[in-house]
Order: C-alpha cells, then sequence, then structure tokens
C-alpha cells in the first residue's frame, strides 16, 4: 500500500512491514538512501569511489575488507574528464589484479558520464532517472556535491529542495546516492564537531542517512570515520593503507594503486586490552571454582598478579555482568 502523503496512526505504521534493508555495502550504502564521502582535497576520495564503483560491478570487497552486493554503478563527474577516469581505472584496476571474467564485469557494469550538467536540472535529473531505470544502477557517485548543484549550498531551504528531488529519484529506483562533498576551509584549522566540519547548510548532513568522513593521515594511509548512521551502528575508525606501485602515478598505465583496511592504533589497543582482560577473567574463573570467596587483593597478588591494576577490575567487572561473580562489600566478591 502506497501511504505517501497520508496521515497515519501509530496503529497504520505498527501494522506495517518493515521495507529489509538492502545494503550495497553494510555499513556504508544502502539501495534508495542518501550518503556522503566528505573530506578535504587530496583525500584519494575520487579514486577510493571508483574502486567502490569496480567493486560494485565485481562483487568483490571494498578495500578487500567489506562486503559489496554486485551490480551497477554509475559515476557522475563533473570534476574530470573521460581522460582522467580512463587513467584512474586502469591504475586501480592493476591494483587489484583483477581476473578477465572481472575486466569484462568492470566493462560492463561501471557507468561514467561527465554530463556537465545540473542535477537540480529537472530535465537533466530526469535524464538520469531513466538511465538508472534502464540500466538498473543500484548505486550512484556524485563527484561532487558542488559540481552537480548551481544553487546556494548554505540556503537550507534551496537545500531541502534539492535532496527532496533526489529521494523521489531514489523512491522510484531504488538506487543509491552517494555525494563527494568538500570539507569547508575553516574546519581545517578548527576542532569543530566532526558532524559540521562539512562546507554549507546542516540540510546537507542532515539529509544523509550515512557519512564517511576521509582524513589523510599522510602520503600513504587515509584515516576514515563513520560519523553518521542513521540505518545500523556505526563502522569504527579504520585506515586505508595506500600503495602505489610503480613510480608516482602519471600518464603510463602501467602503475597500479591498492587500497585495503587496517585498524587504527587505537581499535588495536582496544582489542589488545580487550583480550588481556578475557584471559585474566579466564583465570578468575578457574580460582572460584575452588573458593567460593576472595578479595581484589587476593586476585591481584595470588591470581593475576602478572596483569595491570586496570586489567584485573575490568576482568572482575565482566564476570560482574556475566553473572559469575557478587559483591555486596567493597573488594570482597562472591562466587554466584
Amino acid at each position: 500500500m502506497n501511504y505517501a502523503g497520508k496521515v497515519l496512526t501509530a496503529g497504520d505504521i505498527l501494522d506495517m512491514e518493515l521495507e529489509e534493508i538492502v545494503w550495497i555495502s553494510k555499513p556504508f550504502f544502502a539501495e534508495g538512501t542518501l550518503s556522503e564521502i566528505e573530506a578535504r582535497a587530496e583525500s584519494l576520495k575520487s579514486w577510493a569511489s571508483i574502486l567502490l564503483g569496480i567493486c560494485i560491478a565485481t562483487g568483490r570487497k571494498w578495500f578487500n575488507y567489506f562486503e559489496v552486493k554486485q551490480g551497477n554503478f554509475l559515476f557522475l563527474d563533473n570534476e574530470a574528464n573521460e581522460n582522467e577516469i580512463k587513467r584512474r581505472l586502469n591504475i586501480v584496476m592493476n591494483g587489484m589484479n583483477l581476473t578477465k571474467k572481472e575486466i569484462e564485469q568492470v566493462r560492463a557494469n561501471f557507468h561514467y558520464w561527465n554530463p556537465g550538467k545540473f542535477l537540480n536540472d529537472e530535465a537533466f535529473l530526469n535524464e538520469v532517472r531513466k538511465y538508472i531505470k534502464k540500466h538498473n544502477i543500484s548505486l550512484v557517485v556524485v563527484d561532487s556535491f558542488r559540481e552537480f548543484t548551481s544553487h546556494n549550498e548554505n540556503d537550507s531551504g534551496e537545500c531541502s529542495i534539492f535532496f527532496n528531488s533526489i529521494k523521489k529519484v531514489m523512491k522510484e529506483t531504488k538506487a543509491g546516492f552517494v555525494f563527494i562533498h568538500h570539507q569547508g576551509k575553516e574546519s581545517l584549522n578548527n576542532k569543530r564537531h566532526r558532524l559540521d566540519a562539512s562546507r554549507g547548510s546542516s540540510q546537507i548532513i542532515g539529509a544523509m542517512r550515512s557519512v564517511l568522513k576521509f582524513q589523510p593521515k599522510d602520503n600513504n594511509r587515509i584515516e576514515v570515520e563513520h560519523i553518521k548512521s542513521n540505518l545500523t551502528k556505526k563502522e569504527q575508525p579504520f585506515i586505508v593503507e595506500c600503495t602505489w606501485t610503480g613510480e608516482l602515478p602519471g600518464e603510463d598505465a602501467k602503475h597500479g594503486l591498492t587500497m585495503e583496511y587496517n585498524e587504527t592504533a587505537e581499535v588495536k589497543r582496544e582489542k589488545y586490552q580487550k583480550t588481556k582482560a578475557e584471559a585474566c577473567a579466564d583465570r578468575i574463573k578457574e580460582y572460584i571454582e575452588f573458593n567460593d570467596s576472595f578479595t581484589t587483593n587476593e586476585i591481584r597478588n595470588k591470581v593475576c598478579d602478572d596483569f595491570t591494576y586496570s586489567t584485573t577490575t575490568n576482568a572482575l567487572n565482566d564476570l560482574i555482568d556475566l553473572g559469575y561473580i557478587k559483591t555486596d562489600v567493597k573488594g570482597v566478591y562472591k562466587k554466584c
């Protein structure tokens, strides 16, 4: 049943069948939703988008880590041109060592359009809608938001009208849209809220269901932060390791680029601490098999003397949460 434009009671809403989220690449991009990749210049966001398109065309994992649903991909690009996209496609494909079958899939499923027109032009947006339907496009990447809009990006009203028109296209076609967007100049030097760093009206971020922020760490590493997610739990920050094969990228199509997932130092440290706490907790569980009660000092001095103070505390708290032990008096524990 079509509920568009109708006033619903809570009963109507609760009786509705939930539409399952169709992920293109979980937890970032889904069919029929708006997403954004934001970054300052030289953050390899366009390269990462081309890689995403190749992964959608072939079914490979994005950054060799995140699952991708195979389908058709459209790259709308008003920043570069056909020569530049050919060079970049060759470089990324070389870095992926694609099979002959995968190369043919890219040739057929990766669509590129350099229209020199604006998406807030109703006639052109209708052309895009027809193309998406005809070629069964699952994801559209727009490079960039500024290059495809003629309205004032600081005007919340105009931004709202623009995204409502995009949503109509998404509702009809089920395609997802990802807008590449630039950070504001002042955000490069000021510590602003993560959702307040992108350029233009807050309505831009407000319209997005998922936002990825790319931040260069050095010449070969990009930190990616999932700063907004209305669809599922946010992914932890991660590093994209970028490796250029051959000399620095130029006109030679034999150059290659690999972009692969790696954990941040903070995530690695957190996992390490969790692993240490689990090991400490296992030792305490062995101890309480023969001891119904004990003290904190007893555990620290006899059982977990080779673990740090904080690790032992975390292990004891975990065992309380899991129902193995309880405490009524500070520093004294009993087996449950």
